[in-house]
Protein backbone atom coordinates (compact mmCIF):
# COMPACT_ATOMS: atom_id res chain seq x y z
CA UNK A 1 0.00 0.00 0.00
CA UNK A 2 2.89 2.33 0.85
CA UNK A 3 4.55 1.61 -2.49
CA UNK A 4 1.23 2.13 -4.26
CA UNK A 5 0.76 5.52 -2.64
CA UNK A 6 4.29 6.51 -3.56
CA UNK A 7 3.68 5.50 -7.18
CA UNK A 8 0.54 7.61 -7.34
CA UNK A 9 2.39 10.60 -5.88
CA UNK A 10 5.19 10.18 -8.39
CA UNK A 11 2.74 9.87 -11.25
CA UNK A 12 0.91 13.01 -10.13
CA UNK A 13 4.20 14.91 -10.06
CA UNK A 14 5.09 13.72 -13.53
CA UNK A 15 1.66 14.66 -14.82
CA UNK A 16 2.30 18.24 -13.75
CA UNK A 17 5.23 18.30 -16.15
CA UNK A 18 2.94 17.56 -19.09
CA UNK A 19 1.88 21.22 -19.00
CA UNK A 20 5.44 22.56 -18.95
CA UNK A 21 6.65 25.05 -21.56
CA UNK A 22 9.77 22.89 -21.82
CA UNK A 23 9.13 20.47 -24.69
CA UNK A 24 11.84 18.07 -23.59
CA UNK A 25 10.31 17.89 -20.13
CA UNK A 26 6.92 17.04 -21.61
CA UNK A 27 8.53 14.23 -23.59
CA UNK A 28 10.31 12.87 -20.52
CA UNK A 29 7.19 13.03 -18.35
CA UNK A 30 5.02 11.28 -20.96
CA UNK A 31 7.57 8.50 -21.36
CA UNK A 32 8.00 8.12 -17.61
CA UNK A 33 4.24 7.83 -17.06
CA UNK A 34 4.20 5.06 -19.66
CA UNK A 35 6.30 2.92 -17.37
CA UNK A 36 4.19 3.40 -14.26
CA UNK A 37 1.40 0.96 -15.03
CA UNK A 38 -2.06 1.82 -13.77
CA UNK A 39 -0.72 4.69 -11.66
CA UNK A 40 0.49 6.42 -14.79
CA UNK A 41 -2.60 5.46 -16.79
CA UNK A 42 -4.70 7.68 -14.52
CA UNK A 43 -3.31 10.57 -16.56
CA UNK A 44 -4.24 9.16 -19.96
CA UNK A 45 -6.41 12.18 -20.81
CA UNK A 46 -3.56 14.60 -20.09
CA UNK A 47 -1.20 12.60 -22.28
CA UNK A 48 -3.84 12.42 -25.00
CA UNK A 49 -3.94 16.23 -24.98
CA UNK A 50 -0.32 16.17 -26.22
CA UNK A 51 -1.38 14.70 -29.57
CA UNK A 52 -1.53 18.22 -31.05
CA UNK A 53 1.98 19.10 -29.88
CA UNK A 54 5.20 19.15 -31.99
CA UNK A 55 6.65 15.94 -33.41
CA UNK A 56 8.86 14.66 -30.54
CA UNK A 57 6.06 15.13 -28.04
CA UNK A 58 3.49 13.41 -30.25
CA UNK A 59 5.81 10.42 -30.60
CA UNK A 60 6.15 10.22 -26.81
CA UNK A 61 2.39 10.55 -26.40
CA UNK A 62 1.70 7.69 -28.85
CA UNK A 63 4.18 5.46 -27.03
CA UNK A 64 2.73 6.38 -23.64
CA UNK A 65 -0.90 5.93 -24.68
CA UNK A 66 -0.12 2.44 -25.93
CA UNK A 67 1.56 1.50 -22.67
CA UNK A 68 -1.35 2.90 -20.69
CA UNK A 69 -3.88 0.91 -22.71
CA UNK A 70 -1.80 -2.21 -22.14
CA UNK A 71 -1.63 -1.55 -18.39
CA UNK A 72 -5.38 -1.07 -17.99
CA UNK A 73 -6.38 -3.60 -20.67
CA UNK A 74 -9.07 -1.07 -21.58
CA UNK A 75 -8.07 0.79 -24.75
CA UNK A 76 -10.27 3.75 -25.60
CA UNK A 77 -11.53 3.62 -29.21
CA UNK A 78 -11.26 7.39 -29.73
CA UNK A 79 -7.66 7.37 -28.52
CA UNK A 80 -6.79 4.38 -30.70
CA UNK A 81 -8.27 6.12 -33.73
CA UNK A 82 -6.26 9.26 -33.07
CA UNK A 83 -3.05 7.29 -32.63
CA UNK A 84 -3.82 5.37 -35.82
CA UNK A 85 -4.00 8.65 -37.73
CA UNK A 86 -0.35 9.20 -36.89
CA UNK A 87 0.66 5.93 -38.55
CA UNK A 88 0.78 7.98 -41.77
CA UNK A 89 2.81 10.84 -40.25
CA UNK A 90 5.68 12.18 -42.34
CA UNK A 91 8.11 11.79 -39.42
CA UNK A 92 9.45 8.22 -39.02
CA UNK A 93 9.73 8.61 -35.24
CA UNK A 94 6.04 9.44 -35.02
CA UNK A 95 5.02 6.64 -37.40
CA UNK A 96 7.02 4.12 -35.42
CA UNK A 97 5.73 5.31 -32.06
CA UNK A 98 2.15 5.34 -33.33
CA UNK A 99 2.43 1.80 -34.68
CA UNK A 100 4.12 0.62 -31.49
CA UNK A 101 1.48 2.26 -29.31
CA UNK A 102 -1.37 0.98 -31.45
CA UNK A 103 0.03 -2.55 -31.28
CA UNK A 104 -0.52 -2.55 -27.51
CA UNK A 105 -4.21 -1.74 -27.82
CA UNK A 106 -5.49 -5.24 -28.57
CA UNK A 107 -8.81 -5.29 -30.42
CA UNK A 108 -8.55 -1.59 -31.12
CA UNK A 109 -5.28 -2.25 -32.96
CA UNK A 110 -6.94 -4.96 -35.02
CA UNK A 111 -9.45 -2.39 -36.26
CA UNK A 112 -6.54 -0.59 -37.95
CA UNK A 113 -4.58 -3.63 -39.09
CA UNK A 114 -4.50 -2.62 -42.76
CA UNK A 115 -2.70 0.62 -41.85
CA UNK A 116 -0.29 -1.33 -39.68
CA UNK A 117 0.37 -3.90 -42.39
CA UNK A 118 1.22 -1.20 -44.92
CA UNK A 119 4.02 -0.10 -42.63
CA UNK A 120 5.71 -3.48 -43.03
CA UNK A 121 6.93 -1.92 -46.28
CA UNK A 122 8.01 1.39 -44.74
CA UNK A 123 11.32 2.81 -45.97
CA UNK A 124 12.59 3.17 -42.39
CA UNK A 125 13.71 0.02 -40.58
CA UNK A 126 12.55 1.28 -37.16
CA UNK A 127 9.03 1.62 -38.49
CA UNK A 128 9.12 -1.85 -40.03
CA UNK A 129 10.19 -3.41 -36.72
CA UNK A 130 7.37 -1.64 -34.89
CA UNK A 131 4.90 -2.81 -37.52
CA UNK A 132 6.01 -6.43 -37.06
CA UNK A 133 5.39 -6.25 -33.32
CA UNK A 134 2.05 -4.51 -33.84
CA UNK A 135 0.91 -7.28 -36.18
CA UNK A 136 1.48 -9.74 -33.34
CA UNK A 137 -0.49 -7.43 -31.05
CA UNK A 138 -3.51 -7.76 -33.33
CA UNK A 139 -4.02 -11.35 -32.18
CA UNK A 140 -5.71 -13.87 -34.46
CA UNK A 141 -6.28 -11.27 -37.16
CA UNK A 142 -2.57 -10.55 -37.21
CA UNK A 143 -1.88 -14.20 -38.05
CA UNK A 144 -3.30 -13.52 -41.50
CA UNK A 145 -0.17 -11.47 -42.21
CA UNK A 146 2.33 -14.19 -41.29
CA UNK A 147 3.49 -14.36 -44.90
CA UNK A 148 4.30 -10.65 -45.00
CA UNK A 149 6.16 -10.96 -41.69
CA UNK A 150 8.11 -13.96 -43.02
CA UNK A 151 9.22 -11.88 -46.00
CA UNK A 152 10.93 -9.53 -43.55
CA UNK A 153 13.14 -12.35 -42.27
CA UNK A 154 15.14 -11.56 -45.41
CA UNK A 155 15.14 -7.79 -44.89
CA UNK A 156 18.41 -5.94 -45.51
CA UNK A 157 18.46 -4.70 -41.91
CA UNK A 158 19.42 -7.25 -39.22
CA UNK A 159 17.12 -5.73 -36.62
CA UNK A 160 14.15 -6.18 -38.93
CA UNK A 161 15.09 -9.80 -39.56
CA UNK A 162 15.37 -10.32 -35.80
CA UNK A 163 11.97 -8.73 -35.18
CA UNK A 164 10.34 -10.93 -37.83
CA UNK A 165 11.97 -14.07 -36.44
CA UNK A 166 10.71 -13.21 -32.98
CA UNK A 167 7.20 -12.60 -34.29
CA UNK A 168 6.56 -15.72 -36.36
CA UNK A 169 6.32 -18.17 -33.41
CA UNK A 170 3.65 -15.88 -31.94
CA UNK A 171 1.54 -15.98 -35.09
CA UNK A 172 0.10 -19.42 -34.48
CA UNK A 173 0.04 -22.16 -37.08
CA UNK A 174 0.31 -19.66 -39.90
CA UNK A 175 3.62 -18.46 -38.47
CA UNK A 176 4.84 -22.00 -37.85
CA UNK A 177 4.20 -22.81 -41.50
CA UNK A 178 7.32 -20.77 -42.31
CA UNK A 179 9.67 -22.85 -40.14
CA UNK A 180 11.68 -23.88 -43.20
CA UNK A 181 12.26 -20.27 -44.20
CA UNK A 182 13.28 -19.49 -40.64
CA UNK A 183 15.74 -22.41 -40.53
CA UNK A 184 17.49 -21.02 -43.62
CA UNK A 185 18.73 -18.13 -41.48
CA UNK A 186 20.98 -20.38 -39.40
CA UNK A 187 23.60 -19.34 -41.97
CA UNK A 188 22.92 -15.61 -41.66
CA UNK A 189 26.01 -13.42 -41.45
CA UNK A 190 24.73 -11.71 -38.29
CA UNK A 191 25.22 -13.71 -35.05
CA UNK A 192 22.24 -11.92 -33.52
CA UNK A 193 20.08 -13.09 -36.42
CA UNK A 194 21.38 -16.65 -36.12
CA UNK A 195 20.56 -16.61 -32.41
CA UNK A 196 17.06 -15.26 -33.15
CA UNK A 197 16.63 -17.97 -35.78
CA UNK A 198 17.52 -20.71 -33.30
CA UNK A 199 15.20 -19.27 -30.66
CA UNK A 200 12.33 -19.08 -33.16
CA UNK A 201 12.75 -22.74 -34.08
CA UNK A 202 12.63 -23.65 -30.41
CA UNK A 203 9.55 -21.50 -29.86
CA UNK A 204 7.47 -23.10 -32.62
CA UNK A 205 5.04 -25.62 -31.20
CA UNK A 206 3.63 -27.27 -34.32
CA UNK A 207 6.75 -28.27 -36.26
CA UNK A 208 8.49 -31.63 -36.49
CA UNK A 209 11.30 -30.79 -34.10
CA UNK A 210 13.43 -33.77 -35.05
CA UNK A 211 13.92 -32.33 -38.53
CA UNK A 212 15.82 -29.31 -37.20
CA UNK A 213 17.67 -30.97 -34.34
CA UNK A 214 20.81 -31.95 -36.32
CA UNK A 215 21.32 -28.44 -37.66
CA UNK A 216 20.66 -26.86 -34.26
CA UNK A 217 23.02 -29.30 -32.56
CA UNK A 218 25.73 -28.44 -35.05
CA UNK A 219 25.11 -24.74 -34.52
CA UNK A 220 25.30 -25.21 -30.75
CA UNK A 221 28.65 -26.97 -31.07
CA UNK A 222 30.39 -25.02 -33.81
CA UNK A 223 29.23 -21.42 -33.99
CA UNK A 224 31.96 -19.00 -32.98
CA UNK A 225 29.59 -16.78 -31.02
CA UNK A 226 28.41 -17.81 -27.56
CA UNK A 227 25.06 -16.06 -27.95
CA UNK A 228 24.34 -18.29 -30.95
CA UNK A 229 25.55 -21.47 -29.27
CA UNK A 230 23.43 -20.78 -26.20
CA UNK A 231 20.33 -20.04 -28.26
CA UNK A 232 20.80 -23.15 -30.40
CA UNK A 233 21.35 -25.31 -27.33
CA UNK A 234 18.17 -23.99 -25.69
CA UNK A 235 16.17 -24.46 -28.89
CA UNK A 236 17.39 -28.03 -29.33
CA UNK A 237 16.44 -28.81 -25.75
CA UNK A 238 12.95 -27.36 -26.27
CA UNK A 239 12.43 -29.38 -29.44
CA UNK A 240 13.61 -32.60 -27.79
CA UNK A 241 11.15 -32.01 -24.96
CA UNK A 242 8.39 -31.43 -27.50
CA UNK A 243 9.33 -34.61 -29.31
CA UNK A 244 9.35 -36.58 -26.04
CA UNK A 245 5.89 -35.33 -25.09
CA UNK A 246 4.58 -36.30 -28.52
CA UNK A 247 6.05 -39.79 -28.09
CA UNK A 248 4.41 -40.19 -24.67
CA UNK A 249 0.99 -39.13 -25.95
Amino acid sequence: AVLGAAAHRSAAKLAEGLDSFDEELRVQCACALAGMGKAGARYEDQVFALMDDPQPIVAAACYSLGSMAEATESPVPAIATRVAERVKDKHPAVRGAAIGGLGKMGEEAAAHIEDIARCLNDSVSYVRTQAVEAIVGCGELGQMFAGEVCRLTFDAEPRVRIAALGALPRLGERGAAFAEEVAALMDDQSPEVRAACAKALGDFRTVDGAYYLPALTQLAQNDEHKVVRDAARAAASALRALEDRAGDA
